[in-house]
């Protein structure tokens, strides 16, 4: 064992918690509620068959049918007497019905999280509900573990941290479920991490099935000819392939369907096929037995370490294919990102292009739009040409106030032809001409003459009535301007707010994508850290395991070099030896111990 010891120092710790044990050997069982975990340790202790259930149910603590009866880790042992003992909770020797009040505190106790120990709880079983076998009589240990998936929270808490110390590092892990729900074994289902690879080693491994048979599946199968053992196994192995979780072909020899359900009901119907079922099922159950005898056995430790290299190459098989996996999907992430970087990117592009053209179009409006307006209105409406007409009449006078007028109103109507293009953004047409009532009361004095000329010793009149109409005119221009720079202004003004608005939604939605292309760029980043996490773990992981399949291969050299140092230790008793006797005992000790490295080297071969 030594050589075991120092082997295990020196592998890595990915490897280490399946070589890593206790001095003594221990046996767990490990699995859901409700599928016969402590009924099955029953019977492997060697309780005898009639008393069978009545130990189960005091072991139940008070819990009812179809209810998970074991409350935390619990290791039995045969009592000296005829009480119960449960030394870590009660001093004295129990009755049944104590033991029970015992085992119902308890497990309330776990359930509102005031048990928080995950010691092992020792229980003494009265002497005499014992037979003469069983694994009770082996030096190991023999843990009940909880059930996994319990309604209580705070349970389910307990039995993780229960399951995370001891199953880890147990010699053998006895996996007990039911055969209508052969997915027990799925390392989802397990729970614990460190059994995610459990079937690299099928060996450390045992899988009990309950409920095997239903009675027509019993009637369909077992009745229709003779069947073994092997058959059985065969048949549950065969229904373990049809599932999604990939079992070893090792794994058949590690089965045992040692409870058939309810082919039981079938002994008064076939009690000739009822007993070959139960000569079938005590063959099982006594080569269950005989594997947790292996077990106990120190020298199966070292069986192990022979396939070291084997189990590290399949890690290596089971991490590259997780690895390949998962860069595939990180480069098809990656891939997929890009797209939509580079499609964002030019989106953000063009639409920073577009407000870039709408903020000069703002500073040019804010700069220098009143004049470009006050500039284009002028030339659409220039001064009125103050020129005397042709004749001193007062027609002549409405004739050319009339022409003016009509000049006015062509010139308002021609703005959407004249004016600067850019105007038109902001105000399109200046509408309807406006009136120009202040000609009115001229017109009607003018038409309200007598005669139509003016006499010449009048001629004052007449200038005085040309002036008026140029003042009119004059007043008439103003009035035009004035209204089509407020249309115009107005216009102007709308647009500006319309433009800054415009500007506002865009600049908001470029922000928006703007923070859509960050987020992008971040989820990359993220991705491309995580792949390079990625390759440097495996790259890692891979160095490290065919490091240490490299120092498995020297395993053998430490068997010898251990056996060598165990012959010096004899030859050395011997010699320091006085007594004739004990030198040939020494002596007959060494030459025992001498062939049987080259027997276990038999065994295996690196």
């Amino acid at each position: 064992m030594r050589a075991n010891e120092r082997f295990i120092d020196g592998i890595d710790e990915a490897l280490k918690v399946d070589y890593q044990r206790s001095d003594q050997v221990t046996v767990v069982v490990y699995g859901s509620t409700q599928v016969g975990k402590t009924t099955l340790i029953i019977s492997l202790l060697g309780i005898a068959e009639e008393h069978s259930a009545h130990v189960a149910k005091v072991l139940r603590g008070g819990q009812g049918v179809g209810q998970s009866s074991t409350p935390t880790v619990l290791r039995y042992h045969k009592s000296e007497d005829e009480l119960w003992y449960v030394p870590s909770r009660v001093a004295e020797g129990l009755t049944d019905a104590q033991t029970v009040k015992c085992l119902e505190r308890l497990r309330r106790e776990v359930e509102q999280g005031r048990h928080a120990s995950v010691d092992v709880l020792d229980i003494f079983i009265p002497r005499q509900f014992f037979s003469s076998e069983g694994v009770g009589q082996l030096d190991i240990r023999l843990l009940d573990l909880p059930g996994l998936h319990a309604e209580n929270a705070v349970e389910r808490e307990h039995v993780r941290r229960i399951s995370s110390t001891y199953v880890p590092f147990a010699d053998l892990i006895v996996l007990v479920g039911m055969a209508d729900s052969l997915d027990f074994i799925s390392p989802k289902k397990l729970m614990l991490e460190e059994l995610k690879d459990w079937a690299i080693q099928p060996q450390r491994f045992r899988i009990v099935c309950t409920h095997s048979f239903s009675i027509s599946s019993f009637n369909d199968w077992f009745v229709e000819k003779p069947r073994t053992a092997l058959d059985l196994k065969a048949k549950l192995f065969a229904q373990f392939a049809t599932h999604d979780f990939k079992v070893p072909p090792a794994l058949e020899q590690y089965m045992y369907p040692i409870e058939l359900g309810e082919w039981v009901k079938l002994s008064n119907e076939k009690p000739e096929h009822l007993l070959r079922a139960q000569e079938v099922v005590k063959e099982l159950r006594e080569a269950l037995f005989q594997s947790i005898k292996q077990a106990a056995n120190p020298y199966s430790r070292l069986m192990m370490v022979f396939d070291l290299h084997k189990v590290a190459e399949e890690k290596i098989h089971i991490h590259t294919a997780a690895y390949q996996s998962r860069m595939k999907g990180l480069n098809e992430r990656i891939g997929a990102l890009d797209e939509s970087i580079g499609a964002y990117k030019g989106d953000i592009d063009e639409k920073k292009h577009i407000i870039q053209t709408l903020l000069e179009q703002a500073g040019n409006l804010s700069q220098d739009a009143t004049g470009r307006v006050v500039s284009a209105l002028t030339h659409i409406f220039p001064e009125p040409e103050l020129q005397r007409p042709s004749a001193e009449t007062a027609t002549a006078l409405i004739d050319m106030g009339e022409s003016y007028i009509g000049k006015l109103r062509q010139q308002w109507g021609s703005y959407g032809f004249s004016v600067d293009p850019q105007l038109l953004e902001f105000c399109e047409s200046l509408g309807p001409a406006p009136e120009l009532s202040m000609f009115d009361s001229f017109f009607q004095k003018l038409n309200d003459y007598w005669l139509d000329d003016y006499f010449t010793s009048f001629s004052d009149d007449f200038s005085h009535d040309l002036h008026q109409l140029w003042s009119l005119m004059a007043e008439a221009h103003v009035s035009y301007v004035k209204q089509a720079m407020t249309i115009v202004i107005s216009g102007l003004l709308e647009f500006q707010q319309r433009l800054h608005k415009q500007l506002e939604r865009r600049a908001t939605h470029v922000q928006a994508v703007c923070k859509h292309h960050d987020d992008l760029m971040f989820q990359r980043s993220q991705c491309v850290t995580e792949r390079s996490k990625c390759q440097a773990t495996h790259k890692s992981f891979l160095a490290r395991m065919e490091s240490s399949v490299q120092y498995a291969r020297q395993f053998k050299a430490y068997m010898y070099e251990a056996h060598a140092a165990e012959l010096d230790r004899l030859n050395t008793r011997f010699h320091q030896e006085k007594s004739p006797t004990m030198q040939l005992y020494w002596l007959a000790l060494r030459e025992l111990h001498i062939p049987e490295i080259e027997k276990l080297m038999s065994v295996r071969t690196l």
